[in-house]
């Protein structure tokens, strides 16, 4: 006879919850005053009047809380006569096994139900794209899928835009400098600010209209099919292969926007050519001879020589040089008799530059196409323009926005270059599409001549998922304005969704919403807003009739959830039901409507939670919904309809765990689960949304011993610097004593070597000393530095970028610094730092230099304007604000602090005075002062003005604010400074009795989020002294001059009120000449990152 205890668990009536839990209290009682062993308790959800049963979360949270090891389940799909009183031989069966966990299938077969690991899923494609992983990493390189731009069910496409299908893409030196992390992503074109967007300029292939073309698009063209404008398409030449045709778009648009629109080559002309047998190189040769001129080039080894001999034997030997020195400078003013050449086509860089530069004759043109020098901001000697002298940066990207003229005349002049047979196709190197690494690896080591080719032509090809939503259809989010929710929503924007329904009780809240949703509607998104409850099935009912308005509904996903936690001792039914209504309630409501109403959805998406998975005391009824919720996709799925549940982990920065426990992903673990970072929960989507299984887990798995993140099938650092070095199958036969540099290692795997060190193993080396190390020594460094790495449901590592995390990172680069600082002055470059080095000495500054850059910041620390420093051209220095000012009375005051101390740093004027945030109100006056003595030469206000900050006030607290609230400007600057949600923050407030508490309160909260290093009196110093002093000096302030000099506003779209593009922020109240405004689409924190702060500091430059 069995010692056990039963309860019949339903989704539907939930009175049994009184009972189970009056059974864990008995549990808890025997346990603590008997020795004998308590009964059982087996839990029980039979038949399929209850499919949906949530019993398997409930167990596992149950068996997680004290006293309730002895909680068994048994969840069966079909009916079954089950009688405890006197078990039959398949019941007798279950209690000897003693599984916590026993299941039955439809067919009645007895198991269990556990998490197995997800293999890669690789899907035939006719449509795919080449992505990359990790930036640097070459083995990321890999297939996704593509979206279909030849799909008829779609809306039709931008006219002057035509769908190709490409069957051979071609490989440039951009692809590789973007791929190596050597050039950052522009904001120049109209794709997502993504890595995989970018990969892939150039492709030849058949149009609808079945015409074979070549041409180049924005990017993306590393595909099997691409969407081109029809201004960058030429008709392929009877006679030519498809390879040959994709040799010829980019280097000879190249050479005809280089030569012949910017520089504007003569007949007869001389020109130097560099990298001659390289793809661009040939096409300038070619274009060259045609016109009679005079060539120079040079090439990179000896094979190229003797390629460009065999190719081009107009060209004398003596005119051919060497690219890898400076000897080619001697050649060429040699041969001219120290005249130069008339042009001159760049690619190289460094002193090579320079020295190309010297051999340019007077009224010559330089035409620069490399980016290196350019990117690195690199000074070019104003002595270079005393030869009345051009210089052009020739970019081709720069067409993508060009004016309709000038398009045209590029197409014009490449297709008459066809037509006459000057344009030729190249040599090249042929890949298949399963060579995609190998193919980027050869084109980095600079060896080959012409291009290098990848072939299409075999499909359709294996690739990983990758969801795109039909911009057609209609999206249903459901707890899409939440934190998650929000960077969701934005996922799905960049996914080509257009028409996204949300649902809230209580609308809008703040700011962090209304500017993702400005967004959205700037970027083309319909966005629909209905205050509702879909747990009620009406209201659901006029959901899907209000979603179906923008289009046919396609997806529903629901990322709803309501977390109340107590011991099962303590739950109710009524606790269970707060629990369930979004999770069950709705999705049911959902569910049934869309069976019937929505025949072209594709997603039916519910968001879990491991706590269904793998249990968490506390959240028993938590587990019991997410369950159920699993449950009821699981059946979707079987009956042929769409149905995926995420059982997700901890995801820090931004939602409910996140406000919860008040933590990010730092924290290293959460009941046995990592926190995973939102970009890596958005990164696995793809994966997780294109593997079969209804129910998928993803999140960070933790070793408990070593306390990061592990898993079983990582390669060892060897093992991947063997591949990246091209030994991987034999890598077991290398000499470990052997250095990277004898083993054939070139810079571009220096370079990809160093980023799995610094990403995967936090090893920071220099390229010479990763050069000079053995593999001995890198397996002796791995084995002292654990991995750190987010492992779940997807194997890929993809980089992204949201607001969020922008936000965030700047946040905490906030935290870092020290709030109330000790020195007020820091040396923000190494021009500063030699500045102050002269000093020292007691050099005297060159009577012509141009001055000296102060940035007066506020609450940021230095470290924001680091970015910013490396752009800048002068000395720059960061200006604090220092404990000594809070007996300060008003800016005039604050600034003759200030102006102390640049005077202690600097002397002598002139000076560029940069505000920057609440730092412009003393940078005003400080631009007052110097105006007096000629000083100035500019005044820089970087997203604020009085005018501004006022406008900000009046919309947060009201034009009458004589008697303001200290607990108000908490609010307004925890929420609006550090980005918490307003609700949160009233709601920790309202617990405290006073102002005091309140900002121990704050203090604890922030201090805590952001790991900073600060103590709780610097944290309440802050709180208090810095927020009131500054907001009221900043309230009451009002220039008591005029400005007479130039003034520049640099302000961003997405701030913490809305405007008018035509306002000149109260400019117009102080400032006597028009002000130069300057308007960057980004956010205040992320206006001094790239690509942004290199438009900043072109304002502050002279």
């Amino acid at each position: 006879m069995y010692n056990l205890k039963v309860v019949n668990i339903s989704t539907t009536q939930l009175d049994w919850v009184d009972d189970l839990r009056e059974l864990v209290i008995d549990q808890e009682n025997h346990m603590l005053t008997s020795n004998s062993i308590p009964p059982l308790i087996y839990l029980v959800s039979n038949g399929q009047e209850d499919q949906d049963s949530g019993i398997l979360g409930l167990t596992l949270c149950l068996r997680k809380e004290p006293f309730c090891s002895q909680i068994r389940c048994i969840f069966s799909r079909k009916y079954i006569p089950l009688d405890f009183s006197t078990p039959d031989d398949f019941l007798s069966q279950i209690l000897r096994k003693d599984l916590a966990i026993n299941v039955i299938d439809e067919e009645g077969r007895l198991g269990s139900y556990f998490h197995s690991p997800s293999q890669a899923v690789l899907l035939p494609s006719q449509h795919a794209f080449v992505s990359m992983g990790t930036i640097g990493d070459l083995t990321t390189l890999h297939w996704m899928q593509g979206f279909p731009h030849d799909d008829p069910s779609l809306p039709v496409q931008e006219e002057g835009y035509s769908p190709v299908k490409v069957h051979v893409a071609a490989l440039n030196f951009r692809d590789i400098m973007l791929a190596t992390g050597n050039l950052q992503l522009t904001a120049r074109t109209n794709l997502p600010f993504t890595l995989e967007s970018h990969l892939g300029l150039e492709f030849s292939g058949v149009t609808g209209d079945g015409d074979r073309v070549c041409g180049f698009s924005e990017g993306q063209s590393l595909a099997t099919s691409v969407y081109a404008n029809d201004d960058w398409l030429w008709k392929i030449p009877n006679g030519w292969s498809f390879e040959e045709a994709a040799t010829v778009p980019v280097v000879y648009s190249t050479v005809y926007l280089a030569l012949v629109m910017r520089g504007q080559i003569r007949n007869g002309e001389s020109i130097l050519i560099h990298s001659g047998a390289g793809g661009v190189g040939q096409a300038a040769i070619r274009v060259a001879l045609s016109m009679n001129c005079t060539v120079y080039t040079t090439v990179g080894s000896k094979q190229k020589e003797t390629f460009i001999k065999t190719t081009f034997p107009q060209i004398p030997p003596e005119n051919i040089g060497c690219s890898r020195d400076t000897t080619f400078e001697r050649m060429v003013l040699l041969s001219t008799g120290g005249r130069g050449v008339d042009l001159i086509l760049n690619s190289l860089t460094g002193d090579k530059l320079e020295a190309s530069v010297r051999c340019l004759a007077r009224h010559g043109r330089f035409l620069e196409i490399g980016k290196v020098d350019l990117v690195s901001n690199k000074n070019l000697g104003m002595h270079f323009f005393l030869q009345d002298a051009s210089y052009h940066g020739v970019m081709l990207d720069s067409l993508w926005d060009a004016a309709p003229s000038v398009r045209a005349e590029l197409r014009s002049l490449l297709q008459s270059g066809l037509d006459s047979g000057v344009v030729t196709p190249l040599p090249y190197r042929l890949f298949n599409h399963q060579q995609v690494e190998p193919a980027f690896r050869f084109m980095g080591q600079g060896q080959h001549i012409g291009k290098v080719l990848i072939s299409l032509e075999e499909t359709p090809i294996l690739a990983h998922p990758h969801v795109y939503f039909n911009p057609s259809k209609s999206y249903i989010i459901i707890g899409g304005l939440g934190g998650i929710g929000l960077e969701f929503c934005n996922w799905m924007t960049t996914r080509s969704a257009k028409n996204i329904v949300l649902t809230t009780r209580s609308g809008i809240k703040n700011a962090y919403q209304s500017n993702y949703i400005q967004l959205w509607e700037r970027n083309g998104v319909q966005v629909k807003i209905l205050q509702l409850d879909a747990a009620d099935p009406v209201s659901a009912r006029t959901l899907v009739h209000e979603a179906g308005k923008l289009g046919p509904v396609g997806g529903f996903f629901n990322l709803a959830m309501q977390l109340h936690i107590d011991l099962m001792k303590l739950q109710t039914p009524s606790g269970f039901s707060f629990a369930m209504d979004p999770k069950v309630k709705l999705s049911r409501n959902l569910g049934e409507i869309t069976r019937i109403s929505c025949p072209e959805l594709d997603h039916f998406v519910v968001f879990s939670s491991v706590a269904a998975g793998f249990g968490f005391d506390g959240q028993a009824n938590y587990g019991f919904a997410n369950s159920a919720a699993e449950r009821l996709v699981e059946r979707r799925v079987k009956d042929g309809l769409p149905g995926k549940a995420v059982q997700w982990g901890p995801i820090g920065e931004v939602g409910a765990w996140h406000d919860s426990y008040n933590a990010d992903f730092t924290r290293k673990s959460f009941h046995g689960s990592g926190v995973q970072s939102i970009a890596s929960a958005l990164n696995s989507l793809d994966a997780l949304l294109g593997d079969p299984s209804p129910v998928m887990l993803s999140r960070r798995t933790v070793d408990a011993d070593a306390g990061h993140a592990s898993t079983a099938d990582d390669l060892s650092l060897v093992e991947r610097i063997a591949h990246v070095l091209g030994h991987m199958t034999n890598h077991h036969k290398l000499n470990m004593s052997s250095k990277l540099a004898d083993l054939g290692m070139d810079s571009v795997m220096s370079m990809e070597v160093k980023q799995i060190l610094e990403q995967d193993f936090n090893l920071f080396l220099s390229a010479a000393e990763i050069r000079n190390c053995t593999l001995k020594q890198f397996q002796e460094m791995a084995s002292n530095c654990p991995k750190n790495k987010l492992v779940g449901a997807s194997k890929l590592k993809v980089q992204a970028a949201t607001a969020g995390l922008v936000q965030l990172n700047f946040i905490k680069t906030m935290s870092r610094s020290r709030f109330i600082h000790d020195q007020c002055v820091h040396p923000l470059n190494s021009l500063a730092h030699t500045r102050i080095k002269e000093r020292e000495l007691g050099v005297k500054m060159d009577p012509g230099h141009q001055g000296t850059i102060f940035i007066i910041n506020s609450l940021e620390g230095p470290d924001v304007l680091n970015l910013l420093a490396g752009y800048l051209l002068l000395p720059a220095y960061s200006m604090q604000i220092p404990k000594e000012i809070f007996d300060s009375n008003n800016f005039n005051e604050l600034s003759d602090f200030y102006l102390d101390k640049i005077r202690e740093t600097e002397p002598k004027g002139p000076y560029t005075i940069v505000g920057y945030s609440a730092g412009t109100f003393v940078a005003i006056e400080l631009g007052l002062k110097f105006q007096e003595t000629h000083e100035i030469t500019k005044l820089i206000l970087l997203d604020i003005t009085p005018g501004r900050m006022r406008a900000i006030l009046d919309e947060n607290f009201g034009k009458d604010r004589t008697h303001l609230d200290e607990s108000e400007l908490i609010v307004m600057m925890v929420t609006q400074v550090f980005g918490f949600d307003r609700n949160l923050v009233e709601s920790i407030l309202r617990k405290e009795k006073n102002t005091e508490q309140q900002y121990k309160a704050m203090t604890q909260l922030l201090t805590t989020v952001f790991e900073a290093d600060m103590t709780v009196d610097d944290m309440e110093e802050v709180m208090s002294k810095r927020a009131l002093t500054f907001l009221k000096l900043m309230d009451q302030y009002h220039p008591a001059l005029k400005f007479h000099e130039p003034v520049v506003l640099i302000r961003t779209t997405q701030n913490l009120i809305s405007y008018d593009s035509n306002e000149l922020w109260g400019l117009d109240e102080f400032c006597t000449q028009t002000p130069t405004i300057v308007t960057l689409d980004t956010t205040h924190s992320y206006m001094l990152t790239d690509p942004f702060v290199k438009s900043v500091a072109n304002y502050i430059n002279p």
